[in-house]
């Protein structure tokens, strides 16, 4: 791509995918190679306009890195390090090929033949986080990465259009990724795992809980059911691991797979400044596909449970539970539990113990849940469980009646069953 005719080929760009995005996501069959620069057309394409190659597979006469047979999808120069390798591929990897593109939009030159150093330190930390070898170092979603573009200050008439030509592709890119990677419908018969979160944050607040408010949140649905924490403790044992292991990714996978279910859920939680990145992708057990992926970002701690319910509110939608469903059976899940984070931690620790314990130590958490938040009412009727199996009949009864004034009010709901 020589610069020169970069600024009319951004703007051509732009007008492109105003007027073609929602038929081309919608006709969409395969992965999308849009070329910008000049061309050897002939008479009825300029030589500086964008070029649609294939949708597929980029082709060139004379460009030996652009993919000579189609036994091969995709353009090798631009193709993410996993992709190269056979491994499987996400929405990262084309976070990856982006950067490849913005590199070379910036500079001239493609990263794997030359990596040139870009003059603003915004974009070079943009640039060079799509461009991580390990996925788990790149940008997590688009929608964090075009936030980043949004934010960088562009100088002159040429930088404006780059940013412009940027955010297009991107936009287009994640549209493409996510009609090409449509989650398969569940039924009602179907049960699914929840892993724990990955906590990137180092705050100790967010070891269990978020795990613990999803599967709150997601236990109000008349349509999904949840492996019963007492079939993984099972399942546990009979894969030789102790009753406190971590549900890491892999070993949530085993038990939903011994289980005959047929999806787990994997969270995460990072820090970006004062802000909270929340992920939240779910895979068929069996295969590994996708059945949904999400990404938002939280404004403070105290929205990160409002995050949450939202993501779980669009992942039932999504794997197939109906609109009116979810609207009948989905309190929020500051409402339907708390809105204090450190409320929901104590509780968390609690119901944690439980699992893999006796069961009396956890009464001082669940105290101090409802000590925390009083209209707390799931940890009110925990406790009045607890209390009960301890001998403590009367302070029970009083534990369950506030978890039922509770309830009546509106302010909260109950354990199933």
């Amino acid at each position: 791509m020589r610069s020169k005719h970069f600024g009319e080929s951004a703007t051509t760009l732009n007008v492109w995918i105003a007027g073609h995005e929602p038929r081309l996501t919608q006709k969409i069959n395969h992965r999308c190679r849009v070329s910008i620069g000049p061309h050897e057309n002939g008479p009825s394409i300029p030589s500086t306009s964008l070029k649609v190659l294939d949708f597929g597979l980029a082709k060139s006469g004379h460009d030996e890195t652009v993919t000579a047979s189609r036994m091969v999808m995709g353009t090798p120069a631009y193709m993410a390090p996993e992709q190269r390798e056979g491994k499987p591929a996400d929405a990262r990897s084309d976070i990856y090929s982006f950067g490849c593109v913005l590199h070379e939009m910036l500079t001239g030159v493609r990263p794997a033949s030359q990596r040139k150093r870009i003059p603003s330190r915004r974009l070079e930390k943009i640039v060079s986080r799509c461009l991580e070898e390990d996925p788990g170092r790149r940008w997590q979603s688009t929608a964090v990465l075009e936030r980043e573009l949004a934010g960088v200050t562009a100088t002159g008439s040429r930088r404006k259009r780059m940013l412009g030509a940027a955010a297009a592709i991107l936009g287009l890119s994640a549209a493409a990724y996510f009609y090409l990677h449509r989650a398969p419908k569940l039924t009602d018969q179907d049960t699914i795992g929840l892993a724990d979160f990955a906590n990137n944050t180092g705050d100790p607040v967010f070891d269990d809980t978020l795990r613990q408010g999803l599967s709150v949140d997601l236990q109000q649905s008349a349509f999904l059911a949840l492996i019963s924490d007492v079939t993984i403790q099972q399942t546990l044992a009979l894969m030789r691991q102790p009753k406190e292991a971590r549900l890491t990714p892999e070993i949530a996978r085993q038990i939903c797979v011994r289980t005959a279910s047929a999806a787990v859920v994997e969270g995460s939680i990072s820090r970006l400044g004062s802000q909270y990145s929340l992920g939240l992708r779910a895979r068929d057990c069996n295969t590994g596909n996708i059945l949904d992926q999400q990404q938002v970002v939280a404004a403070r701690k105290e929205d990160v449970l409002n995050s949450l319910s939202e993501m779980s509110r669009k992942f039932r939608t999504r794997i197939g539970e109906s609109l009116i469903s979810v609207e009948r059976h989905s309190l929020p899940l500051a409402e339907a539990t708390t809105s204090s984070i450190e409320a929901l931690k104590a509780y968390s620790t609690a119901m944690k113990m439980y699992l893999s314990s006796s069961g009396t130590d956890t009464i001082p958490f669940f105290r101090r849940a409802v000590e925390i938040d009083p209209n707390f009412a799931i940890a009110h009727a925990q406790l009045g469980t607890h209390l009960s199996a301890s001998g403590e009949s009367v302070l029970a009864a009083e534990s369950a009646k506030k978890a039922m004034k509770v309830y009546r009010t509106g302010l909260g709901s109950l354990p199933r069953g």
